[in-house]
C-alpha cells in the first residue's frame, strides 16, 4: 500500500510538467461576466440551473475560500479605519502560519450548520464524498469546522499543494505530519509532503511556481480514483483560486466564498463554473 502511494505522489508531482506551456492550460476567464460563464446566486438559493454533467469522468468542485484568518481581520481593520497607509504599503505582518479568527470562527460554524449553500437542492457539505485542504491553519480548521454536516466516512484529504501563494510568513504551513493527525481526527495526510516548509519556501512565491502547484491539483483530480460520487469541496486560498480559475484584476471572492466548477478527469480542463457567497 505504501509503495502504491508513493507512485501515486510521484505520478501527482511530474506528469505533464515537462514541457509544460501554462498559457496553453485552458480555464475559464471567471471574470468575464460578459460571456455568460457565471450565474450569481445567493447562498441559499437552489442553484438548479448550474451545469450539469452526468458523465463519470467528470467531477464537480466546490471551492470554499477559508473563514476570516487573523491576517485578514487585520486587513479588514485598515479598511474599517481607512488607515491609507498601512493598505497601501503592505508590511509582512509576521504571523506565522495564521489560523483563524475568532469572527472568521463564529462564520465557520454558522456555515457548518446550514450545510453551506445548497447545490441542485441539498447542501454543499452534504453532497460531498470528500474534503480536500490546505496544510495551512485556515483553511484546516475551516475544513474541520464546515464539515458538521458531511458523511460520517468523509475524510479531510490535507495537501500541501493547494495552498496560498506564499507572499508573508502567514502563507507558510507550520503544522507538521503529526501535530495535523493530532488536531484533526479525519485528516488523511496519505498525500501531504513531510517537508518543513519553514526552511524550503522562499518568499515570495513566483507565479510560475504556483501555477506549478495548480497543475498538481488537478493531476490529483484527473489520478485519484477514490472518489465515491465524483463531487467534492476543496477548501483553498484567494490567490490559489483565483490563479486556478484565472480571475481577472477585479476578481474577488470573499471568505467563506464558493464556487463550483466541473473538471474533466479525462483532460484535466474546467467545463464550467457557478459562484455564489
Amino acid at each position: 500500500m505504501l509503495e502504491v502511494r508513493n507512485a501515486f505522489r510521484k505520478l501527482i508531482s511530474q506528469r505533464n510538467f515537462k514541457g509544460l506551456e501554462l498559457r496553453k492550460i485552458s480555464l475559464p476567464l471567471l471574470g468575464k461576466i460578459s460571456g455568460g460563464l457565471l450565474s450569481y446566486r445567493s447562498q441559499n438559493s437552489d442553484a438548479s440551473n448550474w451545469p450539469k454533467f452526468s458523465n463519470n469522468n467528470i467531477v464537480t468542485v466546490h471551492c470554499i475560500r477559508h473563514a476570516e484568518s487573523t491576517v485578514n481581520a487585520l486587513i479588514n481593520h485598515h479598511l474599517e479605519t481607512l488607515n491609507i497607509q498601512k493598505l497601501l504599503y503592505k508590511k509582512d505582518p509576521g504571523i506565522l502560519d495564521a489560523p483563524l479568527s475568532r469572527n472568521g470562527a463564529e462564520k465557520a460554524s454558522y456555515f457548518g450548520d446550514k450545510g453551506g449553500p445548497l447545490y441542485l437542492g441539498k447542501p454543499i457539505m452534504e453532497r460531498s464524498s470528500l474534503i480536500l485542504t490546505s496544510n495551512l491553519k485556515r483553511a484546516m480548521e475551516t475544513a474541520n469546522i464546515i464539515s458538521k454536516r458531511s458523511p460520517k466516512d468523509c475524510k479531510i484529504c490535507v495537501l500541501d499543494f493547494v495552498r496560498e501563494k506564499a507572499l508573508y510568513e502567514s502563507d507558510i504551513p507550520s503544522s507538521s505530519v503529526e501535530e495535523i493527525i493530532s488536531n484533526y481526527p479525519r485528516a488523511d495526510v496519505t498525500f501531504l509532503s513531510h517537508a518543513n516548509f519553514k526552511e524550503t519556501i522562499v518568499l515570495p512565491e513566483s507565479l510560475d511556481q504556483l501555477d506549478l502547484r495548480i497543475q498538481q491539483f488537478l493531476n490529483f483530480i484527473q489520478n485519484y480514483e477514490d472518489f465515491e460520487n465524483n463531487e467534492v469541496v476543496l477548501v483553498s486560498h484567494f490567490y490559489f483560486l483565483k490563479r486556478l480559475l484565472k480571475g481577472s484584476v477585479l476578481w474577488n471572492l470573499p471568505n467563506l466564498g464558493v464556487i463550483t466548477i466541473q473538471i474533466d478527469k479525462r483532460t484535466g480542463r474546467i467545463l464550467g463554473s457557478s459562484t455564489h457567497r
